[in-house]
């Protein structure tokens, strides 16, 4: 049984993430009051915290320092990427959120965490059941930057 996690940044204009990608940091939202129980069933929040608290500054991270900024400048690759997560218990997704249902979750958990930065990514967690539209017809993952 696998779980689906979709991400979305947020806080981000392409112009000035190009200039702040030397320190990313990755927050996740689990979007809904079932993460605690039944949105969980497979333990996926916990691999997916403890995989993002060992991802920075490994090999397996290592390929984006392949990537410069518009200054000719690696982007970052540092030992801690991960920058802390939170259970949006007060809204639930609905059973086929739009992008822009994302999308504004995002937002929301930048506005709780106060980053807005070009560093800052969200990845927006979704309970077990909960398939955004066009999930495993249209596209198997995706990313979008919003300001």
């Amino acid at each position: 049984m696998r779980q689906r996690i979709t991400a979305a940044s947020t806080g981000l204009d392409r112009c000035r993430a190009r200039e702040d990608a030397r320190a990313p940091k990755v927050y996740v939202v689990f979007w809904g009051s079932t993460w605690g129980g039944s949105g969980d069933p497979s333990g996926v929040a916990n691999r997916l915290l403890t995989f993002l608290g060992v991802a920075g500054g490994s090999g397996w991270l290592y390929t984006v320092t392949q990537y410069a900024e518009s200054s000719g400048a690696a982007v970052g690759n540092s030992g801690t990427i991960f920058g802390g997560s939170y259970v949006d218990a007060g809204s639930s997704p609905p059973s086929r959120p739009s992008t822009m249902q994302i999308a504004n979750e995002a937002a929301r958990a930048a506005a709780h965490i106060d980053d807005t930065s070009g560093n800052a990514n969200y990845i927006v967690a979704l309970p077990h059941g909960i398939r955004p539209s066009g999930f495993g017809t249209q596209w198997c993952a995706w990313h979008a930057a919003y300001v």
